[in-house]
Order: structure tokens, then sequence, then C-alpha cells
């Protein structure tokens, strides 16, 4: 629940999401990072409205980093209702996730093929500057 002056402020949720993994490190004594995993949400159709934006969203991972003064002993709960930090989103990439250098020669080696196909074809010409 939260409210955003002139957009929404009705008591409805700003945004609802799901996500698979979480994982959380001590950066230090009183440091957090928290990491959640394949999220994928909807935002408040009036707030997706107001930015000309889509009611859903995804994202790889979300990233935030904490500080609590109060610094919470493993398995306790935070006490401090005031967080500093950061919020990193990763988009989701539709692309290969195991391109590696024999992926790399392929797809040169196919370049390299089409060109000399289309030279040979005539449709692309070598121009020699004198």
């Amino acid at each position: 629940m939260g409210c955003i002056t002139g957009v929404v402020c009705d008591g409805s949720p700003l945004l609802s999401d799901d996500f698979s993994s979480a994982q959380v490190l001590s950066l230090g004594s009183t440091s957090y990072q928290v990491e959640l995993g394949q999220i994928q949400g909807t935002i408040n159709p009036l707030i997706a409205a107001y930015f000309g934006i889509s009611t859903s969203f995804s994202a790889s991972s979300i990233q935030l980093t904490l500080n609590d003064p109060s610094n919470p002993a493993l398995g306790n709960a935070f006490v401090s209702a005031n967080y500093g930090g950061t919020i990193n989103a990763a988009d989701t990439v539709a692309a290969s996730e195991d391109w590696s250098l024999p992926f790399s020669l392929v797809f040169f080696g196919l370049t390299l093929a089409i060109l000399g196909l289309l030279t040979r074809a005539k449709v692309l010409q070598v121009v020699l500057w004198a």
C-alpha cells in the first residue's frame, strides 16, 4: 500500500509481484544485500496509465541493499522502519544464455558464407578505390 500524490492515493497496492528465489547476504554489521530472482508482477493501473507503461512487468532479478542500525542477529527481524539503499532491476533478455566461442565462430562463418554468396550473385560488388 502506498500513495503517489496526484496519481493514486486510495489505499490500493501500488505494485504486486511474485518471485521464485531469494538470497540475503551480509555486507557488514549493519548492511544486507537482498536479491530476488525471476520476478513477475503487476503495476497499479492508475500508475501504469500515468507513466504510459504496461500493467505487467518481469525482471530477472532485483537487488536491494538494506541498512539497519539495530544490527539484527541471524534469524531475528529487522526493527527499523527506515531502510536506505538502492534498487537495481535487470530486465529479462531473450538471448542465448550459453553463447560461447564455438557459437561465435559458427556465426562468423555463416556471415562470411552469406556475404560470399551475395558477392557471387552480384548483389554485392567489391569496389576498389584508386
